[in-house]
């Protein structure tokens, strides 16, 4: 099992770009969310890899609550004015993949997870991390992943630096049980089109689970 120090580490001494997901694919993720949900004007909102995609940004305001877990040191002043811009004084960053216990317990409305942040691609215990998300949602509250499809690599090749350090390669089935023992509900679940994620043809798994009320 990679341990969440080990996870720390890699994801700040490797993925050290701040190259940014395109504005189109946030876009799109949020309108997704938006078509199975709303969110109150007071939502607590946390996202995990925020660097890369964007995605609490459209999520932003002044009265909303939103936490950042970002391991990239690198960019750390880049993430802190984009939480500031998005909501004031309430946004705040953390500099790990991963902390649970900063959230509020059975008190976050949303939490995100992009597949532009590579993270559900290479965390070692997927249960345990599922455990935390559902244990810190308010009971109604929301979560949204993205995640390679399991056939992606195969179909497309995969060069020796990702094959080391991708450990899950899940299919839609496989992600919906992992889920579900957890206690989520889904809310939907789809492969996403090309049109939408171009540079990953189409083949992502996209989420939304919900905990149950």
């Amino acid at each position: 099992t990679v341990t969440q120090g080990e996870l720390t580490s890699y994801f700040a001494s490797h993925l050290t770009s701040a190259q940014l997901a395109p504005k189109h694919r946030a876009t799109a993720q949020a309108a997704y969310i938006r078509s199975l949900s709303t969110l109150s004007r007071t939502a607590v909102i946390a996202e995990i890899g925020c660097l890369k995609s964007r995605l609490i940004d459209e999520f932003g305001s002044d009265k909303r609550r939103g936490f950042c877990f970002e391991s990239n040191a690198n960019n750390a002043a880049m993430v802190e004015e984009r939480m500031k811009t998005a909501f004031g004084s309430h946004g705040k960053v953390h500099p790990t993949w991963w902390d649970p216990t900063v959230l509020p317990k059975k008190g976050v409305d949303l939490v995100m997870v992009s597949h532009a942040s590579h993270i559900l691609d290479r965390i070692g215990d997927l249960c345990t991390f599922f455990e935390d998300v559902y244990h810190r949602l308010k009971p109604g509250g929301l979560f949204f992943g993205e995640m390679a499809k399991s056939d992606i690599h195969h179909v497309r090749g995969m060069g020796e630096n990702e094959r080391h350090v991708r450990l899950n390669f899940l299919t839609p089935i496989g992600l919906q049980s992992y889920l579900e023992s957890k206690g989520f509900a889904m809310l939907d679940m789809q492969i996403t089109t090309a049109e939408d994620l171009p540079s990953a043809d189409g083949r992502m798994i996209r989420f939304l689970y919900a905990r149950p009320r």
